[in-house]
């Protein structure tokens, strides 16, 4: 088990109080991102045709007004 995975096993099982092997996907952004609705089922149909699947964004400003 990786480093990564270690600290990620203990954030779960200590914050979310549920056994992470309870758990297939994993989801991580930052405070700047914005989740679109179905992004999440667009994320697990695509790892489903793959073994890895990842995304990344573009950063967009947002209108001031």
């Amino acid at each position: 088990m990786s480093r990564l995975e270690l600290e990620l096993y203990h954030h779960i099982k200590n914050l979310v109080s549920a056994p992470p092997v309870f758990y297939e996907y994993v989801m991580m952004v930052d405070t700047y991102t914005e989740v679109m609705p179905d992004s999440l089922k667009r994320l697990v149909s695509t790892k489903v045709k793959d073994s890895i699947a990842g995304v990344r964004g573009s950063l967009m400003k947002e209108s001031c007004g």
